[in-house]
């Protein structure tokens, strides 16, 4: 049978993900349709000598190692395996996932049924909870990528249907083989991260899109890769001078269909706040029953209910439960950060003597007042992007930049 799909799956050290991400696979795919295509980026661990044997006592002759003399980085390993892939769909998937079910077949039907469709991805959980890590990638402003719904229940409603995306992450995505060597694959001058951003750009300029299957998950542990974050700032410049002009603001619409507005902090990050039918939804529901040890129970209905927050933070403290009321306000500032919160985090962490937790909010304090000292280059950025929005037609996205001039600037 002809190989249909190639899986390129690049390493690089941590052995034990690779071993646990290959077995999965092999647990939840059968046949002969599929190959897998091990990329070893000079390990230095046990991979050289554990992979080839178990590669092999998978999948037999289906399995291929390349190996490279040095890590050369995610996007050049990609493109090797898939230069030396046969099948006609790649399935690029990174060694620190691991298979719970087949999420590759609902993949390949769909991209089968919409010839629009240039790629598909699974959703993507954490390990630990279940909680979403992956719906999709979307576009605040400029190049500001964001993952839409992070950290929401896996159970959530907004994971149960699927998007019209400008990008997808590599960590797991099914690709024409063909396509992805038509644009020379992924820029190799990114250094682990945003390679498949402007790959996933240089795809939807042509105007085909991309999806991620609600129906299709993975377990994913993320940046496992050693100087993940390393050259994020180089990595943006990169992303801006090569795609700045094909990447489109989508959240705010994205945001739009589930029933969220998009607004952004005094130092541009964007937050989605429920909209006004969210809003009463949670409002009546509290009301109906106002008991304190019910709030989490509505946080997981809708995560980004402020007064939630406030409520259950505060009656937890004034139970003499404060490290319970710092795990509050520390999930409060993943979903709707702001000065205050990040504030109360920092004195809800020195109370319980959390060094970490200090530490963190005190950096994520500092980082914050250092952008907002810049007030003009933040109102540049802001006018920019009204003025953008305005050469675009987009009402929806100018109420949003208006409101936060409005708020945070002086006209």
């Amino acid at each position: 049978m002809a190989v249909r799909v190639s899986i390129v799956v690049p390493v690089f050290n941590h052995w034990a993900c690779t071993r646990d991400c290959l077995q999965s696979l092999a647990m939840h795919l059968r046949g002969d349709w599929f190959e897998v295509l091990a990329v070893d980026d000079g390990s230095t661990d046990q991979t050289p000598a554990e992979l080839p044997g178990l590669g092999a006592a998978l999948f037999g002759e289906a399995f291929t190692l390349l190996s490279q003399p040095h890590n050369r980085g995610f996007a050049a390993a990609v493109n090797r395996g898939s230069r030396a892939a046969r099948g006609n769909w790649l399935l690029l998937l990174n060694n620190d996932t691991v298979w719970t079910h087949d999420c590759l077949s609902p993949c390949l039907a769909a991209l089968d049924a919409d010839p629009a469709l240039a790629g598909v991805g699974p959703t993507l959980l954490y390990p630990e909870g279940g909680r979403l890590q992956h719906l999709g990638v979307a576009v605040a402003h400029s190049i500001k990528c964001v993952h839409p719904y992070h950290l929401y229940p896996s159970g959530h409603e907004v994971a149960g249907r699927s998007r019209r995306l400008q990008c997808i992450t590599a960590a797991a995505m099914v690709v024409s083989r063909r396509l992805f060597l038509d644009l020379d694959g992924f820029f190799e001058g990114y250094v682990n991260g945003m390679e498949d951003v402007d790959f996933c750009a240089r795809v939807a300029a042509s105007g085909r899109h991309f999806t991620v299957l609600p129906q299709a998950r993975l377990i994913h542990a993320e940046h496992q890769s050693a100087g993940r974050f390393a050259r994020e700032r180089e990595n943006s410049r990169l992303l801006l001078d090569r795609c700045g002009d094909l990447l489109r603001p989508d959240l705010h619409r994205l945001a739009g269909e589930d029933g969220y507005a998009l607004r952004f902090t005094p130092w541009l990050d964007p937050v989605l706040h429920p909209g006004p039918e969210r809003e009463r939804t949670v409002t009546a529901a509290w009301k109906a029953d106002p008991r304190p040890g019910r709030v989490e129970a509505l946080l997981e209905m809708e995560p980004a209910w402020e007064k939630g927050y406030v409520i259950l933070a505060g009656w937890l403290e004034r139970r003499g439960e404060p490290a319970a009321a710092l795990a509050v306000r520390t999930r409060q500032g993943a979903f709707l950060p702001s000065l205050a919160v990040l504030e109360e985090t920092q004195r809800l962490a020195r109370i319980c003597g959390d060094a970490g937790r200090l530490q963190a909010a005190r950096t994520r304090l500092a980082a914050v007042r250092q952008v907002l000292a810049d007030a003009a280059g933040l109102r540049a950025v802001a006018v920019a992007e009204h003025a953008r929005a305005h050469a675009a037609g987009d009402t929806l996205l100018l109420e949003v930049w208006d409101r936060w001039m409005t708020q945070f600037t002086a006209r």
